[in-house]
């Protein structure tokens, strides 16, 4: 049996690399504990405070919706914008510049890795959520605009992160991406406020908590004030992202 020993230098199939990346990501974020603060420990300890303290004051049946809407919102733009933010300041992007990632590799290794985080908290939080008492009522064509506001919010948020990583220095970011979670955070993301309708926030809150109720057919409003959102977010983030400190 021959051996060939032949070196053959060449980068990993694309495919691979981004899914490489993407696990340097999601580690990176399960390792940061104020990361898993506001991606799990806070939302998980808002059902346990409504199921103690709140019972009959908040809605039960809409209340762990919002809560879902308020994980999504941490993953999306908090986690992310504060990752890109130091990364930024320590030149990690520029040194990936030098592998064989590309741009579209890294951002692509981004978006799936905050993907999956949403998507774990959806069935860590929601199954805590039904564990403790929340019993929603969806229908199959509810349940898929639910997922559309999903995505498109992911969009908008995370545009949001990269735009506010590129244009503040990362402590700036740091602060002011906290200060901007809490603010929209209590802007009818959690609790409906009927007129906020128009914010990304609030729109994903109001879609989660039709979803709960099963309406048929369920409002489009929500996905409509997202896709728009998305589409200019997204357009502003690719003129102002910058991969270099």
């Amino acid at each position: 049996m021959n051996l060939d020993l032949t070196p053959r230098p060449q980068a990993a199939p694309r495919g691979r690399r981004i899914l490489a990346h993407a696990g340097i990501e999601l580690t990176n974020v399960l390792r940061n504990g104020e990361q898993l603060l506001l991606t799990l420990v806070i939302p998980l300890g808002l059902l346990v405070v409504a199921r103690g303290w709140l019972a009959g004051i908040v809605d039960a049946t809409t209340f762990p919706a919002g809560v879902l809407a308020l994980a999504i919102w941490s993953t999306g733009f908090t986690s992310l914008a504060i990752n890109t933010g130091f990364e930024l300041r320590y030149g990690v992007l520029e040194r990936l510049a030098a592998t064989p990632l590309r741009k579209a590799d890294v951002i692509a290794g981004k978006a799936a890795s905050v993907a999956i985080i949403a998507a774990g908290q959806l069935l860590l939080i929601g199954g805590a959520a039904i564990a403790l008492w929340w019993r929603p009522e969806p229908t199959p064509a509810g349940t898929l605009i639910a997922l559309l506001d999903i995505a498109f919010a992911l969009i908008t948020f995370a545009s949001w992160a990269l735009i506010l990583a590129s244009l503040l220095k990362a402590e700036l970011v740091l602060a002011v991406g906290n200060l901007i979670y809490l603010v929209l955070a209590g802007a009818g993301l959690v609790v409906a406020v009927p007129s906020l309708w128009w914010l990304p926030t609030a729109a994903l809150g109001d879609g989660l908590r039709h979803w709960t109720h099963g309406l048929a057919p369920a409002p489009l409003t929500p996905l409509l004030v997202l896709i728009t959102w998305a589409i200019v977010s997204a357009a502003i983030a690719r003129k102002v992202f910058r991969w270099m400190s």
